[in-house]
């Protein structure tokens, strides 16, 4: 038997039915929280950019942000988004920021994606050589004899670097990325200066690893995009006063947190990427373990419920 509604009492059932519906989607709702920029003083990159709170807003994810004078993006922007600006982010289920977060500003029981990753950026206006590791060391006691990667790293304190005499001269700025620890032989030491700066090239030495006392041994402290060079002199000494002595000087430039100098550019690229996995992120529930996770992001996790993973446990900390 069917009971044959009225029309008002149907539009009624209907509505009631429809306000049901969007307590259901309302109770599924996630809500996305994206932290303010401060774990570096010249930090102005965002993990997520408004064009694309405009799309979680389409997907239905509600969006809190914390306000911030630094960031790349006016609060306005993300206001226009559709993003709600507050300093209270304990409404969102996980929440997006840059490295490095500081410690304290932490919220318990929450979900934290720290993200860091550079995409390449292309050029067509520069000309470069790169050197590769058989070109910049030799075995000490015996320098024409051919070099052997796996003896250089197990027995490092055997080889000299001969960059500086083979290479150096030749260039007029030479950009240094090169991960660095002891004992390996270093680029470029800084008994290696008056030599250098006597011959007037390289003009510059852009530090890109920024790794203090390391393959540039008399880089003394890192830079910021607000004092971006230093001057050595030929004792491997910063000059801070310098009128009618450049010709005896070298230029350096090291550069903290490089990528905040093309702040939109590199937060377009972060949001990008990050947008591939956000649903997927807010999809499943990593309150009990971060396995829940799809392949590929699972193994990106290094610390939770307060601690680093098992296959991080090794690091000292």
């Amino acid at each position: 038997m069917f009971r044959v509604l009225s029309q008002s009492k149907l539009h009624n059932a209907m509505d009631c039915d429809l306000d049901l519906k969007k307590q259901q989607i309302k109770k599924k709702m996630k809500t996305i929280g994206l932290r303010r920029e401060d774990g570096h003083t010249c930090e102005r990159r965002a993990a997520i950019v408004p064009d694309d709170i405009k799309q979680l807003k389409a997907l239905g994810f509600d969006v809190v942000v914390q306000p911030s004078n630094q960031r790349a993006f006016t609060n306005e922007e993300y206001a226009a988004a559709g993003a709600k600006i507050t300093e209270d982010l304990s409404s969102a289920n996980v929440i997006f920021g840059l490295k490095s977060i500081p410690v304290g500003s932490w919220l318990h029981e929450k979900t934290l994606v720290e993200y860091s990753e550079l995409s390449n950026c292309n050029s067509n206006s520069a000309y470069c050589v790169v050197f590769p590791i058989t070109s910049t060391l030799v075995l000490r006691e015996n320098k024409d004899s051919s070099f052997s990667e796996s003896d250089c790293f197990s027995h490092p304190e055997n080889f000299d670097s001969i960059f500086v005499e083979r290479h150096l001269s030749k260039l007029s700025l030479f950009i240094n990325a090169v991960y660095w620890e002891a004992p390996m032989p270093r680029l470029i030491q800084t008994k290696d200066l008056p030599s250098i700066i006597e011959r007037g090239r390289p003009y510059v030495i852009s530090d890109v690893s920024c790794d203090v006392e390391g393959s540039v041994e008399f880089l003394k402290c890192g830079m910021n995009i607000f004092k971006s060079w230093q001057l050595y002199n030929r004792h491997g000494n910063p000059v801070y006063s310098a009128v009618g002595d450049e010709k005896d000087l070298l230029a350096v430039t090291a550069i903290d947190n490089l990528p905040s100098l093309f702040a939109r550019q590199a937060s377009n690229d972060f949001s990008n990427d990050l947008m591939k996995y956000i649903p997927s992120i807010l999809s499943v529930d990593i309150s009990e373990s971060h396995k829940t996770l799809p392949n590929g992001l699972a193994d990106s996790v290094i610390c939770e419920k307060g601690g680093l993973i098992d296959r991080f446990k090794s690091i000292n900390v």
